[in-house]
């Protein structure tokens, strides 16, 4: 257990130093320093920077998903399902650990493991909007214009889009994204959400 804890401890000090700047500067050093711990620690935990990179993006994946599986937890409705998934996969602010995402894809190109686990993400963002959309199906809500999977893999595209546009600071806010988004939804599935 206390093995697990340390390894926590290093990817949220990880964490921390990537919110605060990109990856260039982090090194065992700096994260151990962050951290708490020695130098040999991190090393002994994650071999080297770029296992402890990957460490860190799965950790921030998994918090996503999570995040998505509360929020659609909360409300039986279809509609407010969408929405409410819709309104988390473009937050208001480009937080740390989505940027970390953003920055680090040259990580995640040259690992296969980390490939797997992006598209493992993607994947599942997917199937999560495929199933809020079949389940407005079933119920006789919505008739839409194109596959229910499409439209979820539509709609993946688009919130990264919008937040790789806010990061790099492009036209348009969240509101304006989240609303463009909706709009499309809408006039995909035959109905307003």
């Amino acid at each position: 257990m206390r093995g697990s804890k340390r390894r926590n401890e290093i990817i949220e000090a990880a964490h921390r130093i990537l919110k605060a700047e990109d990856s260039t500067g982090l090194s065992a050093r700096k994260v151990a320093q962050e951290a708490g711990v020695s130098p040999a620690s991190v090393i002994y935990h994650f071999g080297d920077i770029d296992s402890l990179m990957r460490a860190t993006m799965e950790s921030v994946l998994e918090n996503l998903v999570a995040s998505n599986v509360s929020i659609n937890k909360t409300s039986r409705d279809p509609a407010g399902q969408l929405r409410a998934t819709i309104d988390r996969s473009i937050p208001d602010e480009i937080d740390g650990r989505l940027r970390i995402l953003f920055e680090q894809l040259s990580h995640i190109r040259r690992s296969p493991e980390a490939v797997r686990e992006h598209q493992a993400a993607v994947d599942w963002q997917v199937d999560l909007y495929e199933e809020i959309i079949l389940t407005g199906v079933n119920a006789g809500l919505w008739q839409p214009s194109v596959p229910p999977r499409q439209l979820g893999e539509t709609l993946v595209a688009l919130a990264s889009v919008a937040n790789l546009y806010m990061l790099v600071g492009f036209a348009g806010d969240a509101a304006s994204h989240r609303s463009r988004m909706a709009d499309l939804a809408s006039a995909l599935l035959g109905t307003s959400i």
